[in-house]
């Protein structure tokens, strides 16, 4: 800690570290990100595979409304906070890895809230390594949210 600054939290020093490891492009995987990445992709091969259609077509409208809103428009506070006890969100809740793909984009549970913040704001080159990660996961909901799993169309979600 730096004299004269503010004390460190732990959730802050959690939030630091989930940061350090997001420096993701789009094209290249960077050895200090590559848990990241892959835990994304685990999350869209789990979604797609441990969702019936019903559920995964529900859930992953909400996902990729959570996700686009916030990459086209990551300044807004709106969009970087998601109210976990809103009646919508059981959408979520009720599918099978809904919520891990939330924290594997940067989003984190706020301490005694019913809530879930995107906070990757340390520097700006990591909020555009994470802008590029929710961009993904965005893209792969945006074939998942059909609601027909097939392998077929798992791997086209991954390759997004």
């Amino acid at each position: 800690q730096q004299p004269g600054s503010a004390p460190v939290t732990p959730a802050d020093d959690r939030n630091r570290h989930d940061l350090n490891t997001i420096s993701a492009t789009s094209d290249q995987v960077v050895d200090n990100n590559s848990t990241v990445n892959k835990s994304l992709q685990e999350c869209i091969r789990h979604l797609a595979e441990e969702n019936d259609p019903t559920t995964l077509k529900i859930g992953s409208q909400l996902l990729y409304l959570y996700l686009v809103n916030l990459s086209g428009k990551p300044d807004n506070q709106r969009y970087r906070k998601i109210y976990t006890s809103n009646q919508s969100f059981e959408k979520v809740e009720k599918l099978v890895g809904g919520k891990d793909l939330l924290r594997a984009v940067g989003f984190v549970a706020a301490e005694g809230k019913d809530l879930l913040e995107w906070i990757p704001s340390l520097s700006a080159e990591e909020e555009i390594s994470a802008l590029v990660l929710v961009k993904e996961a965005a893209a792969a909901l945006s074939v998942l949210k059909s609601g027909t799993p097939s392998r077929e169309l798992t791997e086209l979600a991954l390759s997004k």
